[in-house]
């Protein structure tokens, strides 16, 4: 579930697709995982491929009066598990090419079924008889396939009361007397009336479709089955249903598809047969049926075959928030269409039509738009949302670009989408990340149809290079082809092909630079120069494992590619860099890498290749810790924001210290210091960073600034300033341009009052940022008289920064500053209202503190003066104890 979650955000994709003709259309086809080789049988004939090379490499006929009519690959024995003439079951070994008989059914056999585990098989025979067979060929249990009883999971009545007084909500009265389906629907006109059976992901239950008879009238119904044979459940009679069911290896959905006369459904059921929920399809042709319907291993991936009047169809559906979403459209020709997963890779499945054998590969890719605008595909429209406004999860998005046919494959060049349809149409759609609602195509153009691109090629990879050129892969006589596009007003023209040696596996080009990369089936790296490859970088051809994601990458020297493989490796061309990569995304001036650790790490790229490859390139400020199971979704190009999916499905944004410093330093070296200041105090940055990392600039461009800038910011940087570099120690992965001189906070406190002084109604306006300047330099006495000075025109400017004063500093050490300066009357009362000293100070106390001090005044001074304050001070002292 953690999985489907972080699919919300990705798009399924085509990374490969080989073809292969084997001489005779393969009717069934079963996957060896160990040696990646497939077997495929028709009539008599067995078939065995290797989709690596591609090429067949066993071609064998049995006795002429026997049909194969189905076929499973048994790793226990090493051998081909075959059913022949409907009636017997043997064991067909690939390596002396020898056939052993084991059993034979009697009646024949209906439905048969190999658990995942390969240890027992269940079979329905002609006569309606269910028997599970061990991997030794032995029975476990023989019963009746169709009994007529619910089952062992049989639902207890607690006393709710029948339908007729049980409430219905808004539905009213009238929904106690609709009619409920318990007696038998007629079956789908299409119905092949095929017994057809699934087993759970885990081999403790399995499924049974089959049509059974009631009153003369044919319906279909699915049974629930523990592995020991015991029936456990049989699902409500539901109105339309077809042959088609699986069951997905978490085991809590088994899927199947109704059709009724107006719409075609998907239906899943739980375990007791119970109903969970549906979604429609969206099928090009009418009046046709769904013949198989397929889970991926990981149930990730739902997958639906139904072959049309014209057409057959393949479509891959993906969940998102409860929304299923139609990611992938593949259309052949008029033919039966066979498909098969493969066992144990998730995004690998195989395909067999009239004549020929289809390996894909697919990938989940974050698609993405001028930035960090996301792109998310659902059949005829692509869901845009610009992460950097706004975080808005799939299905939700701020505008849907509409296309007539489904999208297959999708390019951008600048601000416009490029949309590629399972019909051979480009449709381009301008100021993506700027419309909302839904947004028509300003442009289509059909790719000719002269060109002989057959309906099973999937055209993928498309690069634009610029608005009316584009870069794509497709198969041309069963083997990749480079090929060159123009659009023109209309149609969009093949201008040149180019055969390649290999299977394109990936292809992606620099998010600015015009630099192409391109990895073949066997690892190898290419740069794509004038539609010719060439070794990538300076040495020989560099080999590396098939990446699932890759981009082009520039680091202070060169390009470098950044891939990251299906066991979550990321490597740096060739270089292994990291075992624990689980996604990755590029910003401008860093590479993001999150971890099995739970870590997001920032790989800075102004550095040299070489140095970024090794774990010098990290330094321990650039780690930060993210939640458990976190994954990229995208990263602004040109600033901090970073958006992580986490495994429950939400997105959230995080600005890490590496990528927010750059962005601060951008700004700084523009000028835009109202910005700077903003963004430090958002993300508590400490304030020195902005002196520290261009001091000559700050001091010359301040005084052109203050006005602009608001003064709590001025002040918040003066209270953090310190002598000490921030760019040498808190935050040294930041590289300053110039070194400012030792004192600082002399410097900096004396240039901002005199920029201050100099600036028209300073004294009030300013009156705090020279007060926390004064307090910063530990001149308390002349931040005091630059109240003293205000104190009788703006009392409450005086009052407010006596306050201000009393937060930089303690109570005793602003009292004791007061006392020895020169006083007036006014002064000293607005200081008694707001220090709290005084409350800590018996009236005796006060007096011999007083006298002390005075003493110590009259020791150093002397003359008229002195003896002047005294008075004064005399005058003050029944006002001060007044307020104790």
């Amino acid at each position: 579930n953690e999985y489907k979650s972080y699919l919300r955000m990705r798009n399924l994709v085509c990374q490969w697709q080989r073809c292969l003709q084997p001489g005779v259309p393969l009717d069934f086809i079963s996957v060896d995982p160990d040696t990646n080789h497939v077997y495929g049988c028709h009539d008599n004939i067995i078939v065995k491929l290797d989709y690596t090379i591609p090429q067949v490499l066993l071609y064998h006929e049995l006795s002429p009066d026997v049909s194969i009519s189905d076929v499973h690959w048994l790793p226990s024995h090493r051998g081909l598990f075959l059913v022949l003439n409907s009636t017997i079951l043997g064991v067909f070994y690939p390596d002396d090419k020898s056939f052993e008989e084991v059993v034979s059914i009697e009646g024949g056999v209906a439905g048969i079924e190999w658990s995942p585990d390969d240890g027992v098989c269940a079979i329905v025979s002609q006569t309606n008889e269910l028997i599970l067979m061990s991997e030794e060929f032995n029975c476990i249990k023989s019963c009746d396939a169709r009994p007529t009883e619910f089952g062992a999971d049989l639902q207890t009545q607690v006393g709710w009361g029948s339908k007729s007084t049980q409430f219905h909500g808004s539905e009213g009265k009238d929904a106690a007397k609709k009619p409920v389906f318990e007696k038998a629907t007629p079956i789908s006109p299409l119905d092949t009336k095929d017994t057809v059976i699934s087993w759970r992901g885990d081999g403790q239950y399995f499924a049974v479709s089959t049509v059974d008879t009631q009153d003369d009238n044919e319906y279909r119904v699915i049974r629930m089955w523990s592995r020991e044979g015991q029936h456990m459940a049989t699902n409500a009679p539901v109105p339309g249903l077809e042959e088609t069911l699986c069951w997905n290896s978490t085991g809590d959905l088994i899927a199947t598809t109704i059709k009724q006369s107006n719409k075609h459904q998907v239906l899943f059921l739980e375990r007791n047969g119970l109903q969970r929920s549906t979604f429609d399809l969206t099928l090009e042709e009418t009046d046709t049926a769904v013949s198989e319907v397929l889970w991926n291993c990981t149930s990730t991936i739902l997958a639906l075959v139904y072959e049309g009047a014209k057409h057959s169809h393949i479509l891959l559906y993906t969940v998102s928030n409860y929304k299923w979403q139609l990611k992938q459209h593949y259309t052949y020709d008029n033919g039966t269409v066979h498909m098969v997963w493969d066992p144990e890779n998730e995004l690998m499945f195989h395909v067999t039509t009239s004549c020929r054998y289809i390996n894909y590969l697919l990938s989940f890719t974050v698609l993405t738009c001028r930035d960090t605008t996301t792109l998310v595909v659902d059949d005829k429209e692509v869901r845009v949302t610009p992460m950097g406004r706004m975080i808005r999860p799939p299905p939700m998005s701020l505008s849907q670009l509409k296309t007539p046919s489904s999208c297959n494959t999708l390019a951008c060049f600048q601000d416009n989408v490029y949309i590629l349809s399972n019909n051979r149409t480009v449709y381009k759609f301008s100021d993506a990340s700027e419309n909302t609602g839904c947004v028509d195509y300003v442009s289509s153009f059909v790719l000719e149809k002269e060109f002989p691109l057959l309906d099973h090629v999937v055209i993928r990879h498309m690069i634009m290079l610029a608005e009316s050129k584009a870069y794509a892969i497709g198969l041309v006589n069963d083997t990749d082809t480079l090929i060159t596009i123009e659009l023109g007003e209309k149609e969009a023209y093949i201008v040149s092909c180019t055969t390649l040696e290999d299977t394109v596996v990936n292809m992606v080009k620099h998010d600015t630079a015009d630099v192409i990369a391109v990895q073949l089936f066997t690892g190898e790296l290419y740069q794509l120069v004038d539609g010719i490859l060439e070794p990538w970088g300076n040495s020989d051809v560099k080999e590396c494992v098939p990446f699932t994601e890759m981009r082009v990458v520039q680091f202070a020297d060169e390009f470098v590619i950044v891939g990251r493989t299906a066991m979550n490796h990321l490597y740096m061309d060739t270089r292994l860099w990291s075992y624990d990569c689980t996604s990755f995304s590029v910003t401008r001036t860093h590479l993001i890498v999150t971890s099995h650790t739970h870590t997001l790490r920032c790989i800075s790229l102004n550095q040299p290749s070489r140095v970024a490859r090794t774990t010098e390139g990290i330094v321990d400020t650039g780690i930060r810790s993210v939640e458990r199971g976190s994954k990229l979704v995208v990263a602004e190009l040109c600033g901090s924001r970073v958006v992580l999916q986490m495994p429950r499905g939400n997105l959230e944004v995080i600005h890490p210290r590496p990528l927010l410093l750059t962005h601060l330093s951008e700004l700084i070296n523009d000028n835009q210091y109202n910005t700077v200041f903003e963004e430090m105090r958002k993300h508590r940055v400490n304030m020195n960073f902005v002196y520290d990392y261009h001091p000559e600039q700050f001091l010359v461009f301040f005084p052109d600034i203050l006005p602009s800038l608001q003064s709590s910011h001025i002040e918040l940087f003066v209270t953090e300033l310190s002598d000490e570099d921030t760019t040498l120690n808190m935050y040294s992965f930041i590289d300053s341009i110039s070194v400012g001189p030792k004192a600082k906070v002399s410097v900096v406190c004396t240039r901002l009052l005199e920029v201050c002084q100099e600036c028209e109604n300073s004294g009030v306006q300013w009156l705090n940022i020279m007060v926390s300047c004064y307090v910063k330099m530990n001149d308390i006495p002349k931040g005091l008289l630059c109240v003293k000075d205000l104190c009788s025109q703006y009392e409450k400017e005086a009052e407010a920064a006596l306050k201000y004063m009393l937060i930089l500093t303690d109570d005793d050490t602003l009292f004791n500053h007061a006392l020895g300066i020169i006083l007036s009357r006014d002064f000293t009362r607005a200081y008694s209202r707001k220090t709290s000293a005084r409350c800590r100070l018996s009236s005796r106390l006060f007096r011999s503190q007083l006298s002390d001090h005075f003493k110590n005044v009259l020791i150093i001074k002397s003359g008229l003066m002195v003896n002047r304050q005294i008075l004064i001070y005399k005058q003050v002292l029944p006002d001060l104890f007044h307020n104790f």
